[in-house]
């Protein structure tokens, strides 16, 4: 299907407390939960005319034909998932160590074979890297686009810099509780200060890291990538990884998949998807990496 343009709104939602789950209830029941949050938010998405587009670890990816429609989708998505509304029931899904950061930007977006691409897509990621849990934020032509048709108040708190954008842009929080209206200050916007993770990379004699002063390193055969391959099997552009609010995802845009091999043995082919990269491994352009292959491409995590 050739590549379309249309204007949407995008909006990342990403379970927060899913590792504490892990630790205090073992993988197989808090896979279990985890996988009902992301059903219920998947159920709520759909239920206001949105479609998701992937899910990334306890991420989802969702697009909406309007503004309203998103905004009023991630107030549902927090009520549902609102320790304070569900803490008397007894439904195993509702667990109250669990909550949503939802981010939501609208604007051009590129959908191609299933997937979105562009400035708007990747400025959602950064949106929702500034949230908390149990809060929304947007972006001002979010606002704009709102038109004043929401049923949920908002307020600017303040501007800020973005990786990729020259300029500061406008951040919104979507009011979904009103006794949050004297509780959040303007100072919520995080600080730099705060600690970021790294992932450190390694083709060859180059290394690079991402999670601090670079957001996204390009993978491929072209000279205009961040990192450059002479792997034969490797496209121009083959790849990317970058940073989403401390994860690190890298994403296929080749022709030949890109291929990770983890410390655990585990490896994955990708075909233009997305995977959560964790701990260490190999990742291959085109073909299945091999540790004294001098194409394969070497990552690990700082955590």
């Amino acid at each position: 299907m050739a590549a379309q343009v249309h204007s949407l709104a995008i909006m990342f939602a990403d379970i927060s407390g899913s590792t504490a789950l892990y630790e205090s209830l073992g993988d197989v029941v808090a896979r279990r939960i985890v996988a009902g949050c992301l059903a219920t938010l998947t159920e709520i998405t759909l239920r206001n005319q949105g479609t998701v587009v992937k899910s990334i670890g306890d991420e989802l990816l969702c697009i909406f034909p309007s503004a309203r429609a998103a905004v009023e989708a991630s107030a549902a998505m927090h009520e549902a998932l609102d320790p304070d509304l569900t803490h008397n029931n007894k439904d195993p899904l509702s667990q109250p160590q669990l909550g949503v950061r939802i981010g939501i930007n609208y604007g051009p977006t590129l959908m191609e074979d299933g997937d979105i691409f562009g400035d708007a897509v990747n400025l959602a990621a950064r949106v929702v890297s500034l949230t908390k849990v149990h809060q929304t934020l947007c972006t001002g032509q979010t606002i704009e686009s709102l038109g004043g048709q929401s049923s949920f108040d908002t307020r600017c708190l303040g501007r800020t810099t973005v990786k990729g954008k020259l300029e500061e842009i406008d951040i919104y929080e979507v009011i979904w509780k009103q006794e949050d209206l004297t509780s959040v200050m303007v100072s919520s916007l995080p600080s730099p200060s705060v600690r970021v993770r790294l992932l450190h990379l390694e083709l060859g004699e180059k290394k690079l890291e991402i999670g601090q002063q670079r957001q996204c390193v390009t993978l491929g055969r072209g000279q205009n990538s961040d990192l450059v391959t002479a792997e034969p099997l490797a496209s121009r552009t083959h790849a990317r990884i970058e940073s989403r609010h401390g994860k690190f995802i890298i994403q296929d845009q080749s022709t030949n998949g890109t291929f990770v091999r983890t410390e655990d043995g585990r490896e994955v082919v990708l075909h233009r998807e997305e995977l959560l990269l964790q701990g260490s491994g190999l990742i291959g352009l085109g073909r299945v990496p091999g540790p004294d292959n001098p194409h394969t491409l070497r990552f690990q995590s700082d955590d």
